[in-house]
């Protein structure tokens, strides 16, 4: 039973960080040729902004350590007297590798031009779900 309600957890899960990088995909490009203060209202003060050639650049970044322990299996071979043995062990570790999520917007005169996004699905997740009203509009 335990088995079940992991595979249903981890199903759920899955689905959610596809959901994040499907939100984007779809809403994103509705918020091109808009004026920044429009993304601003669905994503919240930017954690950045910068210019590049002139062009002002917006950016919105979370980051996270991942929860996941990570599987270790272990051979181990030899002797117990005289009769050889094997024997395999698995551990898990914490693998606390960082999980970012990154949203930059380019701007000219305010107005939205170029979106780029880089991250793990699940980290953007913070981010897909302020944006999800944009789809049903």
């Amino acid at each position: 039973m335990k088995t079940l309600y992991a595979v249903i957890i981890m199903t759920l899960l899955l689905t959610a960080c596809a959901m994040s990088f499907d939100t984007f995909n779809r809403a994103l490009p509705k918020l091109k040729d808009k004026n920044i203060n429009v993304a601003i209202d669905y994503l919240g003060i930017p954690d950045h902004e910068y210019v590049v050639a002139g062009k002002k650049v917006y950016v919105w970044t979370t980051s996270e350590r991942n929860p996941f322990p990570t599987a270790v299996t272990t051979t181990t071979t030899g002797n117990a007297g005289n009769q050889p043995f094997n024997a395999t062990s698995t551990s898990y570790i914490p693998d606390p590798g960082p999980l970012s999520c990154t949203i930059k917007m380019q701007t000219e005169q305010d107005i939205v031009r170029r979106i780029e996004y880089e991250g793990n699905n699940g980290t953007c997740f913070k981010y897909s779900d302020r944006l999800k009203p944009l789809i049903t509009q």
